[in-house]
């Protein structure tokens, strides 16, 4: 064999060795990429939301200060929407404002630590009254209408208070705008009721819907 054709015959073997080595490595990129370049995974993340009863009175207080029945009356009226025969009394016009702070709707209930006889006592003029009514405004009197769903609001007019947890709002709502609810408190003072400074506590309790 002369020189010459030994030299072709190497190289070619040669060029042949080195393509089959491109190849391979070719394929070995492409199994890598595969394994690797191509893979996809998740993570999750999770967390529990607890509903959260709570409520608070934005406006607490309510005081008529220091007043006597208007001679020539048996009685005076005090409410929260005005005086009627009664002077030296202040003129409130808004009740006690209760707003639903939660996250989620409540059930709530209301008690009066004294009833009319222990409050105001006298017996002139058919006695003592004391009475609450719900109404849905909020604390600058504007309509919430929903605040306390008038399908389920149980104090709608004029009521006797009760000493004892009585419901006042099956389903107090906690969304903006609609969550507060305006409690309106009723007096009627005999003339002969004890002259002393007089007090009363009004507590409302929230629960879960029923």
């Amino acid at each position: 064999m002369k020189a010459t054709d030994a030299l072709m015959l190497v190289a070619v073997v040669a060029v042949a060795l080195a393509s089959i080595n491109l190849i391979i490595t070719i394929n070995k990129i492409g199994d890598f990429k595969a394994l690797t370049g191509f893979m996809a995974d998740t993570g999750t993340a999770n967390l529990t939301i607890q509903s959260n009863i709570q409520i608070k009175f934005n406006l607490s207080n309510i005081n008529w200060g220091s007043g006597y029945v208007s001679t020539g009356n048996e009685t005076a009226e005090l409410n929260t929407l005005g005086v009627m025969n009664g002077t030296g009394w202040n003129t409130i016009s808004q009740g006690l404002i209760l707003e639903n702070i939660g996250s989620t709707d409540a059930q709530v209930n209301l008690t009066a630590s004294k009833n009319a006889a222990d409050f105001i006592g006298g017996s002139v003029g058919g006695g003592p009254v004391f009475q609450w009514n719900i109404t849905d405004l909020n604390y600058d009197n504007s309509s919430e209408p929903n605040g306390c769903n008038f399908l389920v609001r149980n104090i709608t007019a004029w009521t006797s208070v009760a000493t004892t947890a009585t419901p006042a709002c099956d389903n107090f709502t906690f969304r903006p705008d609609e969550d507060e609810m305006r409690i309106d408190l009723r007096l009627v003072i005999p003339n002969d009721a004890l002259a002393e400074a007089k007090g009363v506590i009004i507590t409302a309790t929230a629960d879960v819907v029923v």
